[in-house]
């Protein structure tokens, strides 16, 4: 019975020291995730800048672009209205 014991301890060490290393392995595969999430999260940060800028020179660009054409409809119509067309 004693010898029973002793290998129930033995065998729950052994799972234990089994569950010691997969903590370990899965805390380092976690610090390693967190360091890639970190690297993506700054290159986000660095990339937003730039894309704001160019969105806002896009939104400009598109709204000039529009009174551009609305003027050239009202020119047009104007002048067609003045040729009785």
């Amino acid at each position: 019975m004693l010898n029973t014991l002793q290998e129930r301890v033995n065998e729950k060490d052994k799972e234990n020291d089994l569950k010691k290393q997969d903590i370990k392995n899965n805390n380092s595969a976690l610090a390693h995730l967190k360091r890639t999430l970190k690297g993506l999260l700054d290159n986000c940060e660095d990339s937003y800048t730039p894309y704001e800028d160019k969105r806002q020179k896009v939104h400009c660009l598109k709204t000039m672009k529009k009174g551009v054409l609305s003027n050239i409809f009202l020119f047009v119509g104007v002048h067609n209205e003045k040729q009785g067309g």
